[in-house]
């Protein structure tokens, strides 16, 4: 830079004494060269020498900056760069270039272009030399001879410099064609892919129009490929099937994927059933170009599916129809199914809360029946056992009568556990409520306590009758029939004495009356001749009147059948219905009084006999202090059950007994 300035110094100076010269010579005068004339020279060349290398210097820092930027462009890009001079020779090639290329950058730079070009594009380079005198840049493909012999694929754009000088930015193209033919390899096994699927598949672009499609599809629609693609589903059926289609490839559009359920018919008239899964297609910048669908004929299925769910309606209908319960465990004893029964027991009968959760679903039927509230522990350990063979497949059967204590009352169930073989295993537990059978076990064991008993008191009674009565015989009537014998024998002695004969007489007399009266209270006492005759209401009310009563005792007698008649058998069972309550009060109530009543309904007669007494537990179990009433009262139930009738006991410790009855005014033959 230094020695152009020089230069234009001494040319400038020069020049300034010449111009002088011509001057004066110019003007007809002397030249003669003064010190101030050669000092205003040399201080404007100096002047104008410091500006020319002010802008020099300024112009030479810009050019090595914008050098510079090029250069670190140049360096950093991934594309090649090559600058050639004029002559099309080498003067810079970047890294990328070089790789390309494969030379070393001394290895190009002074060396022709054309050396590193493919013979035929080497050929091709005067031509476009002059095409860029027309253009201002040109992109092709070119081809560039590796050092290692092989070619590289570029994509080059040139153009001409102001100076004279050629750029060239050269893209490696053999990736680029490599990924472009595996792509297209992947193209075509995908096809290939597709058209085997036997499902079928199509691609919609954004518009819905069909872009591509397999055999399948073609077959489903009844169309070859060339009218369906690059149509839309109105375009092709115009339906209203069709428009779920587009809707729902819309929607895979906008979701990740989209699984759908649709019916389609085709133009046979046929009703098929797809499961069609539609997914978005993105390009490498993420924007939607299209959906891709799949559509999987699942006709036959739905029809096993609706078959299945019918079968497992069916036999959920009936299973939760039944009253015994049911629950299904799995190997481990988890609970996977139960029927409404089972539900309804547990929640009608768990005493606690968590009882209820350790017998749903998915809870665990082993550790339900451990900590269950109020389980015998001995129980529970037989069932588990019992259980746990069936699942391990020691027994193929296990059944067992268990207990149930709720908060209400004791329940008894026949447990039964069969093994599940289908599936992964289990088994079935069932719990069939055999309570009524249980207390109709009990009842029937305390009937046949009571039923024996009655019948020894039967038999004790009619013992103690048979004694009672033999002992009024003999000592009533024996006696007076042995005095009457005497009496008689007497009369025979004095026969011819008139008043002796008459006296004896008399007192025969009075013996047989008094036979005869005893006589009637036997037969009275055995049965009432009231009864027969006037009827129950009579009968009662004279057996009432003739009791022999503790002292303080008192019994009230109310009727409003007054005259009625009722058969034979409803009298005689009313009044001994009575006159056994009436007994029982007496002896072991401790009543201060006792009230009878009989009222008379249209087609019944019902009879009460209640008292203020101690009464007792009904409930309780028979004891020796109560075993005479209770065998009492049950006499009481076989006589109004034998004739249709129906009875009723009401009695509490200290709160009194009361014995109804009610007996239909004709009686059951």
């Amino acid at each position: 830079m230094l020695c152009p300035v020089l230069v234009y110094a001494l040319v400038a100076g020069t020049w300034v004494i010449l111009a002088d010269w011509i001057l004066a010579r110019i003007a007809g005068s002397t030249f003669h060269f003064t010190a101030q004339d050669l000092s205003e020279d040399l201080l404007f060349v100096g002047v104008t020498t410091a500006l020319l290398y002010v802008i020099l210097t300024r112009r030479a820092q810009a050019q090595a900056v914008h050098d510079q930027t090029f250069r670190i462009i140049s360096e950093q890009a991934k594309d090649g760069v090559v600058l050639c001079d004029q002559a099309l020779r080498i003067i810079y090639a970047n890294p990328a270039a070089q790789k390309i290329s494969g030379y070393r950058a001394e290895e190009l730079v002074g060396h022709p272009i054309a050396d590193i070009l493919s013979e035929r594009y080497a050929a091709l380079l005067g031509a476009h030399v002059a095409a860029l005198e027309r253009r201002p840049l040109i992109r092709q493909d070119w081809d560039i001879r590796h050092k290692d012999g092989w070619r590289v694929h570029v994509e080059v754009t040139t153009q001409r410099l102001p100076d004279g000088s050629y750029l060239a930015i050269g893209s490696d193209l053999t990736e680029t064609r490599r990924a472009q033919k595996s792509a297209d390899m992947e193209r075509q096994r995908l096809q290939a892919l597709i058209r085997s699927i036997p499902d079928p598949v199509w691609m919609k672009d954004t518009t819905g129009s069909y872009i591509a499609c397999n055999p399948a599809f073609e077959k489903l629609f009844k169309l070859p490929a060339e009218q369906i693609l690059n149509r839309t589903d109105k375009d092709i059926r115009p339906t209203a099937d069709t428009g779920a289609f587009v809707e729902s490839g819309l929607k895979a559009g906008a979701t990740a994927a989209l699984v759908t359920n649709q019916s389609y018919r085709d133009p046979d008239g046929k009703l098929s059933h797809f499961e069609i899964t539609k997914s978005p297609v993105f390009d490498i910048h993420d924007e939607l170009i299209g959906v891709v669908g799949i559509a999987r004929d699942i006709s036959a299925q739905q029809l096993s599916e609706e078959a299945l769910q019918a079968s497992l309606e069916f036999n959920c209908a009936v299973l939760d129809a039944s009253a015994t319960q049911m629950a299904v465990v799995d190997k481990s004893g988890m609970i996977v199914s139960v029927n409404n029964a089972w539900t309804r027991c547990v929640c009608n009968n768990a005493c606690v809360q968590a009882d209820y959760e350790k017998a749903g679903v998915g809870s665990n039927f082993f550790s339900g029946c451990r900590h269950r509230e109020g389980s015998d522990p001995a129980q529970a350990k037989a069932a588990l056992a019992g259980v746990q063979a069936v699942l391990d497949g020691k027994t193929a059967r296990f059944s067992m009568e268990s207990a149930c204590v709720t908060p209400g009352q004791e329940l008894w169930f026949m447990m039964n556990v069969t093994p599940l073989k289908v599936g992964s295993g289990g088994a079935v537990i069932t719990y069939v409520d055999i309570t009524s059978v249980k207390d109709a076990q009990k009842l029937q064991a305390q009937y046949t306590r009571q039923l024996q008993a009655l019948a020894r008191m039967h038999q004790d009674i009619q013992e103690r009758e048979r004694h009672h009565l033999s002992m009024e015989l003999h000592d009533q009537i024996g006696q007076s029939l042995a005095a009457l014998k005497i009496s008689l024998a007497g009369a025979k002695l004095h026969v011819g004495d008139a008043l002796a004969t008459s006296a004896v007489l008399d007192t025969a007399q009075e013996i047989v009356e008094g036979i005869a009266q005893t006589t009637g209270d036997i037969a009275r006492r055995l049965r009432p001749p009231l009864l027969d005759e006037l009827g129950i209401g009579s009968a009662l009310a004279w057996h009432i009147r003739n009791l022999s009563l503790p002292p303080g005792v008192e019994v009230r007698f109310a009727q409003d059948i007054d005259a009625l008649r009722f058969s034979e058998a409803v009298e005689l069972a009313g009044f001994r219905i009575v006159q056994e309550a009436i007994t029982n009060a007496l002896r072991h109530a401790e009543a201060s009084g006792i009230i009878v009543q009989i009222t008379c309904m249209p087609d019944q007669i019902c009879l009460s006999v209640a008292d203020d007494g101690k009464g007792f537990d009904i409930d309780s179990p028979l004891d020796k202090d109560n075993e005479r009433i209770s065998l009492g009262l049950i006499g009481i139930r076989e006589r109004v059950t034998s004739l249709g009738g129906k009875f009723e006991i009401d009695s509490q410790p200290n709160t009194g007994t009361r014995v109804a009855a009610c007996l239909p005014r004709i009686a059951r033959t």
